[in-house]
């Protein structure tokens, strides 16, 4: 009995030392991959803080990127967001004389 009750605590002991190397090595994984984080303009009210310069992208090189999180993320790991493609709209007929289109008439 004495020699059953010790193997089976020396399985749960086994079994413990498993789970706890295993949640170690999930976070230091964890640690070293870092998400993409998008850019703001400016900090926001809540929270850390931190920017970073010449991320690429559609601002100039001098834009401030704010991000929340960890200070000196990887410039790789933060961008910009694309702003939408716009359509021009197209310009409309004007009807009348060159008078009535500079008095603002356009009817």
């Amino acid at each position: 009995m004495v020699a059953f009750l010790l193997s089976l605590q020396a399985v749960v002991v086994e079994q413990l030392a498993m789970v706890i190397a295993l949640v170690f090595l999930l976070s230091i994984g964890s640690a070293f991959a870092g998400e993409k984080q998008l850019c703001q303009l400016a900090p926001g009210e809540i929270g850390e803080w931190h920017f970073r310069t010449r991320i690429p992208g559609p601002h100039s090189m001098h834009t401030k990127c704010f991000y929340q999180g960890e200070r000196m993320k990887p410039r790789d790991e933060l961008y910009w967001a694309e702003a939408p493609a716009i359509p021009m709209p197209k310009p409309k007929p004007v009807d009348g004389s060159f008078e009535l289109r500079w008095k603002g008439h356009t009817e």
